[in-house]
């Protein structure tokens, strides 16, 4: 695994905490120390021999096992103790990486987890539509509030596994289930008609669609999504998740 994969392994475990902060010693006979630190208390530490300007010697100390965080970590116990929940050490060395790019690399990984901020609501419970008229409704159970701490452009996926009832008497018209997304109770976009789920008779399929709104305010919003039909008759829906990224513009 090389020094990119490592730091991505630390930034995609410990992006759910906060804010991440990366920060470098100065420089020694030994080399230099870079580390990110989590507001949980772990550290992802980079140890560095250079010459030159260069970093002839990578060190990366760590836990061996992959279900662990990152190798390079080190946990709230003691500056001695390196590693988590007692991990077996090892280590890894790249050749001629220079300092100014492991720098950037530090950084950007910093910033990636104050950037992106992500809620979902996952469900396997059955909600039912049995309104004949087809008015739009809010689904049962399949509404988010989030709170952000920044500005942001907010991607909204919903994905449901549904099915709806035959015409009675049968007809050539086939139902349909309409979908729409609203925040704070406005649409989201594109909202020039809803997203048409046209899911089989009887039994079953699933279905997305992913809608985005730009220039959210920080702070607490509700995410809910309505349904309605046309040609209505009834229909069902489960296994449905609802996730909102936030992304810092």
């Amino acid at each position: 695994m090389n020094l990119a994969a490592y730091v991505e392994e630390f930034v995609t475990l410990h992006r759910g905490h906060g804010s991440l902060t990366a920060d470098a010693s100065e420089p020694t006979p030994n080399g230099y120390r870079l580390e990110i630190a989590c507001p949980c208390g772990v550290t992802f530490e980079l140890t560095c021999a250079s010459e030159e300007g260069a970093l002839d010697n990578f060190t990366l100390a760590g836990p061996s096992s992959l279900h662990r965080a990152s190798l390079g970590v080190r946990d709230p116990v003691g500056p001695a103790r390196r590693g988590t929940m007692g991990g077996a050490m090892q280590s890894t060395k790249v050749r001629n990486i220079p300092i100014v790019a492991l720098f950037m690399l530090v950084a950007l990984a910093g910033g990636a987890c104050s950037s992106v901020a992500v809620s979902a609501l996952a469900t396997s419970s059955t909600a039912q539509y049995m309104n004949s008229s087809g008015t739009f409704t809010p689904m049962p159970a399949t509404a988010l509030t989030v709170n952000f701490d920044f500005g942001s452009t907010l991607i909204i996926t919903f994905s449901a596994r549904g099915a709806v009832a035959a015409p009675t008497p049968p007809a050539t018209q086939t139902p349909i289930v309409f979908i729409k997304c609203q925040i704070d109770g406005n649409a989201c976009q594109p909202d020039v008609n809803p997203a048409e789920f046209l899911y089989p008779q009887f039994c079953c399929d699933t279905r997305a669609f992913t809608w985005v709104v730009q220039n959210v305010s920080a702070g607490q919003h509700t995410v809910a999504i309505l349904w309605g039909m046309g040609n209505p008759t009834s229909a069902s829906v489960s296994n449905r998740t609802l996730v909102v990224e936030a992304v810092r513009p």
